[in-house]
């Protein structure tokens, strides 16, 4: 009885569909296509990016203290490596649910904070599926070829950071070396997959 009951949980086990927080992009894996649109009305794809030797995309929420508590730096690292004829490009994508997170709402937000980096919706959260996010914020770096070099936090601590993660993954990669510290921890709030 005791075996019969074993072999019945792990066939449930083995087929029962992946859950969201099981799939998780890795280091030297693809990116995943996507579709989003911004606060700025228009779609945004990778192609939009095509020129960009490195697109960062983070993911964020609207309402979420955390993600609030980084839009300072995020803009600041934006003001840095953004612009014409930079090679980096950023985009910050909510996945987040609830009333402050309509387009309406972020447009509201740009608006009081000056984001100078692309910032779009993604309702669905499919994005966020894909990468395997859990937190809000958290940092996903790709290279030229669209694989993944750095994943996690945007620097090494939420009250006084000394070492930014993300802008040492973005100069080794515009540098062609390796990212010595390709995969670290976010530390944002649990994002809440439908």
């Amino acid at each position: 009885m005791i075996r019969s009951t074993i072999a019945v949980l792990a066939l449930v086990v083995i087929l029962s569909p992946a859950r969201a927080e099981d799939k998780k992009v890795n280091i030297g894996d693809p990116m995943p296509a996507f579709s989003v649109v911004g606060v700025d009305d228009k779609e945004y794809t990778p192609d939009k990016f095509k020129n960009k030797d490195v697109l960062v995309i983070a993911i964020v929420s609207n309402t979420s203290p955390a993600s609030r508590a980084y839009e300072d730096r995020l803009i600041a690292f934006s003001k840095n490596y953004m612009g014409e004829k930079s090679r980096v490009g950023v985009i910050a994508i909510n996945v987040d649910q609830g009333d402050g997170n309509t387009l309406a709402k972020m447009k509201d937000r740009v608006g009081t904070k000056g984001y100078n980096f692309v910032y779009c919706l993604d309702e669905k959260q499919k994005i966020a599926h894909e990468l395997g996010a859990t937190a809000t914020p958290e940092f996903f770096v790709f290279n030229k070829e669209r694989k993944l070099v750095y994943h996690g936090a945007l620097d090494d601590d939420a009250q006084k950071p000394k070492t930014n993660w993300v802008e040492a993954a973005v100069i080794a990669t515009l540098n062609g070396e390796k990212v010595a510290v390709p995969d670290t921890k976010p530390h944002g709030d649990p994002l809440k997959l439908k």
